[in-house]
């Protein structure tokens, strides 16, 4: 959900997102089969479900794409959808995986690198991509959510929220939103410590998986402020 994030605005190196992908299960992560869905309101253009299978485009920003209103020279529609999927896709993963990113503000500038090999491939050049995208970016989150993906990943927007980033969670919890309805990973205080995630009430089981407190999934090593022994659990 973050192509338009306008408060993280690093981009890493080809060779940085390379090491990223070789380092724990991230790659594995990378290449999970995902499909789409254009069919909701994304209030930053694209996103991706919690679970990090599903990759939704806003239905009108994507819309602008196909009939042209949004372009990008030297780019075709589906090139420029592509490049998109692929920012949700690495940066989901950059997030979820085995890696020193805990954080979606770390995962961002990953995600930028992976959208932006995908137009360098096509155009030789990433020359004045993202002030082409601005304003259908800018129109998608001035909209307010109508249909909402209940399963979408909201940490893009619950990592230090703007004030129209708070409206909009509002709208998204109302309307069913779960992941809106936790706590971003940075308000938690969640990463490595003397805790960890697999002795925790709250936590889904296994090596990753959703949190009923924390947004997005979370792995069973680290920990968070909230961290609350496991009813029965009598250690490892």
């Amino acid at each position: 959900m973050s192509v338009g994030d306008r408060k993280y605005t690093g981009i890493r190196t080809a060779a940085e997102l390379d090491k990223m992908l070789a380092t724990g299960d991230t790659g594995k992560l990378a290449k999970r089969p995902v499909k789409t869905d254009f069919t909701c309101d994304i209030p930053l253009g694209f996103g991706i479900s919690t679970d990090g299978r599903t990759v939704y485009g806003d239905r009108r920003y994507v819309e602008e794409i196909k009939s042209g209103k949004v372009r990008v020279s030297g780019m075709s529609a589906k090139q420029l959808i592509v490049a998109h999927i692929e920012h949700e896709v690495i940066e989901k993963a950059v997030d979820d995986g085995d890696n020193p990113v805990d954080l979606y503000e770390g995962a961002h500038p990953f995600g930028e690198r992976a959208e932006h090999n995908e137009v360098i491939a096509v155009r030789g050049n990433d020359r004045g991509y993202e002030a082409a995208l601005q304003p259908g970016l800018d129109r998608a989150y001035r909209r307010m959510p109508q249909i909402v993906a209940a399963d979408l990943w909201a940490g893009p927007l619950l990592d230090e929220p703007t004030k129209r980033d708070k409206e909009i969670l509002r709208v998204l919890r109302a309307k069913g939103c779960k992941d809106a309805m936790k706590a971003s990973k940075r308000e938690a205080g969640y990463g490595f410590g003397a805790e960890q995630c697999k002795r925790c009430h709250h936590f889904g089981g296994g090596s990753l998986a959703p949190c009923e407190l924390v947004s997005g999934l979370v792995r069973f090593d680290r920990q968070c402020d909230w961290w609350m022994k496991a009813k029965g659990h009598k250690g490892d």
